[in-house]
């Protein structure tokens, strides 16, 4: 069983500092997305997401955080939404950046810590949270969703979700076949 030491010491080293290498945040996309597994994973999600996000108009605020590569930010500027990258790792927002070179509409993108928002109460429309909880120590989640409660005047989106449970769908779905 993990100690709360090692757990935070874990924490701190793999999330919060492997993601602040520059050849992690470059290869971050194609080691996890790029295969079909990866790929149905990014549509569902985005189908979900999409419907998370209906009803909002376009001066809505919308904070992906953290955002690392950009994966659903485009998602936001796409629907007209004052988007927002927020994440710990500046090469990781490098890297999302470049993703919207050529476009019309950017996000901002801010660095900063989740369990520390740089926003005053109630300024942000709606905080997207996607693949990150699973992460992190309880009372780590516990205070980023107590910042999410003060930044947050409409709603978050948080998408918890157990490792495997993409895997586990498929494997079900071939038994029948």
């Amino acid at each position: 069983m993990t100690t709360d030491l090692e757990r935070d010491k874990i924490y701190n080293i793999e999330i919060k500092q492997k993601y602040k290498d520059t050849c992690v945040a470059e290869s971050y996309d194609s080691q996890r997305y790029r295969d079909t597994q990866g790929e149905l994973n990014t549509l569902l999600l985005r189908q979900s997401l999409g419907s998370a996000l209906y009803g909002l108009d376009g001066k809505s605020i919308v904070l992906d955080a953290p955002c690392g590569t950009g994966r659903f930010t485009d998602l936001l500027t796409d629907r007209g939404f004052r988007a927002l990258g927020g994440d710990i790792s500046r090469e990781m927002m490098i890297t999302a950046r470049r993703k919207f070179d050529g476009r019309k509409e950017k996000p901002s993108f801010i660095q900063f810590d989740l369990e520390s928002m740089p926003f005053k109460s109630k300024s942000i429309s709606v905080v997207m949270n996607i693949r990150f909880m699973v992460h992190v120590p309880e009372e780590v989640r516990v205070n980023i969703l107590k910042e999410f409660r003060r930044v947050v005047w409409n709603r978050a989106v948080v998408c918890y979700y157990h490792t495997y449970y993409l895997t586990y769908v498929l494997r079900a779905i071939r038994s029948f076949i």
